[in-house]
């Protein structure tokens, strides 16, 4: 296994858990970003906010996407060819979300609109309550995506039972 684990690291040259560490670290950075300009230590323009929930919720929608690509895999009612394209435009849609949400990060907090502060706090305030239900929304999804998933293999399980079970019966009275 340690082989396996050396050649994997040596031949590939990627590592697999550094998208998700990078992840983390962009995560526990906003945390912290958001602690610290609680005891004022630094300040952020409404640009800057606004940017960061746009962001949010552009990610949130992605991992939505995510959610509609991975149920059209499930669908094996549907043709392959349908399937695929139906899964290829959630694909893009995923695609562009991630990218608007990497451009509201980067571009947004730069941006100087002709506005006031009032209108552009209650245009923040309004994205970040979209944010939440968004991510509300995302969790729920995600909640009934492991219900299906537990009740599929409760059902797998509760077949192979049964199976054996009837086997067993069948065995006892070839004996008999």
């Amino acid at each position: 296994m340690k082989i396996k684990n050396w050649i994997k690291k040596r031949l590939i040259g990627f590592d697999l858990s550094e998208p998700h560490n990078l992840l983390t670290f962009i995560g526990v950075s906003f945390i912290v970003l958001g602690i610290i300009y609680f005891f004022g230590i630094v300040k952020l323009s409404q640009m800057t906010v606004i940017g960061i929930t746009l962001s949010g919720i552009f990610f949130v929608l992605g991992d939505i996407c995510q959610h509609f690509i991975d149920s059209y895999e499930l669908k094996k009612a549907l043709d392959l060819k349908h399937r695929m394209l139906i899964q290829d435009r959630w694909k893009l849609c995923k695609l562009l979300c991630l990218l608007i949400a990497i451009l509201s990060l980067i571009i947004a907090p730069y941006i100087q609109l002709n506005v006031s502060q009032k209108a552009l706090g209650i245009f923040g305030t309004s994205l970040t309550l979209i944010a939440i239900g968004f991510t509300i929304i995302n969790v729920s999804l995600y909640n009934h995506r492991k219900l299906n998933s537990f009740h599929a293999q409760l059902a797998d399980e509760f077949y192979k039972s049964m199976m054996q079970e009837h086997e067993l019966n069948e065995l006892k009275k070839g004996e008999n």
